[in-house]
Formats: C-alpha cells, sequence, structure tokens
C-alpha cells in the first residue's frame, strides 16, 4: 500500500467528519423550528409593537380577533385550576404559520386545597386557523386527570380520561394585568363526569412575537 494513498484517505476522512459536523447542526436549527413550525422567531416583533396597542389596555386580544397575524409565536407558561396551586409550564416557544399544527404534553401534580397532589398529564395540538372569525386556533386535547366536581356546593375529584376536541382559544390577563395570555381549557367529557365545572385547568400561553 502507498502512504500517499493512506494520507488522502485520512485527509478525506477529516473533511468528511467536518461535513458531518455542519450537517448535524443545520440539522438541529431546522429541528428547532418544527416539521409544521415556520419563520424564525428572531424575525417576528413584539406583538403590542406590531399592532400599536398600549400594553396593559386590554385591546391585544381583539385586535388579533379582528386582523389575525400571517405568523405567531406563542409559549404555554402556566396552568391554572380552581382550588388548586398554579402550575408552571417550563415548554419552549412554537412559531405557527397559518393552517398549521404543532403539539406539546405536560406532566405535573396539582396540589389542592386538600394539601393533596394530584396529577394530570396530556398532549395538546394546536392547529392556528388565523381567521376572523374568532378562532385563531382550534384546540385537540388527550389529557388524565382529576375532574372538579360540585356535589351539594361542595368540590371533590373524580378521575378519568378526558378527550376534547375542537376547542377555541380566548383572551384573557392576569398577574398585574401588563400582559394579555392567549388561554384555552381542557374542558371535560360530560358523559364521564356530570355536573362539573367543566375543566381539568386552564392552560395559559404568552404571546411572544407576530407577523402581520
Amino acid at each position: 500500500m502507498k502512504k500517499t494513498g493512506m494520507w488522502n484517505l485520512t485527509g478525506f476522512g477529516k473533511k468528511w467528519r467536518l461535513m458531518l459536523v455542519t450537517l448535524f447542526a443545520a440539522g438541529l436549527l431546522l429541528a428547532g423550528c418544527g416539521s409544521s413550525g415556520s419563520s424564525d422567531p428572531g424575525s417576528l416583533k413584539d406583538p403590542y409593537e406590531a399592532y400599536g396597542v398600549k400594553r396593559g389596555g386590554g385591546e391585544l386580544g381583539f385586535t388579533l380577533m379582528k386582523n389575525p397575524p400571517k405568523v405567531i409565536a406563542i409559549q404555554p407558561v402556566l396552568l391554572q385550576k380552581p382550588y388548586h396551586d398554579d402550575a408552571s409550564l417550563a415548554l419552549e416557544t412554537m412559531v405557527f404559520e397559518k393552517g398549521k399544527s404543532q403539539s406539546f404534553s405536560f406532566d405535573l401534580e396539582l396540589r389542592g386545597q386538600d394539601g393533596k397532589a394530584y396529577p394530570l398529564r396530556g398532549t395538546v395540538t394546536m392547529k392556528y386557523e388565523g381567521k376572523d372569525s374568532g378562532d385563531l386556533f382550534t384546540i385537540d386535547t388527550d389529557a388524565y386527570g382529576y375532574a372538579t366536581l360540585v356535589r351539594k356546593g361542595l368540590y371533590s375529584f373524580e378521575a378519568g380520561q378526558h378527550t376534547v376536541k375542537g376547542r377555541s382559544s380566548s383572551f384573557t390577563s392576569f398577574g398585574n394585568g401588563s400582559e394579555e395570555y392567549l388561554s384555552f381549557t381542557l374542558g371535560v367529557d360530560k358523559k364521564d363526569a356530570d355536573k362539573a365545572d367543566g375543566s381539568l385547568g386552564i392552560i395559559f400561553c404568552k404571546i411572544v412575537g407576530v407577523k402581520r
């Protein structure tokens, strides 16, 4: 075997390894966007600035519903349930174009007013409709947890698998009221939980950015 051939093969191997590293890095960037994602979040504008509305003025939700952005980035940040402690959601920002869907999952323990911890886990698929008909998103939920029930004016709990289809979004403010959040309910299946308050919890999503 000629030494020159061995050296050429070694040099090719270094170049090939460098190429693999480059392709791997590019793959990570693409994976971060998601197969149904869209634009780079860095190219999006603050929603209040993009629509020229005052932060804390309570106008963002109405404005977005009336004139939906072409692209919207949201981040699920909090789950609230009546008579339970709030649960923070450490989830990544999701970027949506119209007609695109993305999913996220959660696995939580919510502490109730009785001091006990109650499990709540599930997967939510959000499709960005981007229509001015009032539904920015349609929500499909497959969650397992304890539905909050009212019996004789008192709250109790009932376990069950609850699947919710076609839930729409709404806007609300919480905390100091300076930020409006997209929110939707993890509703219960009435056939499994009669006289329920209709909720396994409410998920709040921060509106990170938009592109009009």
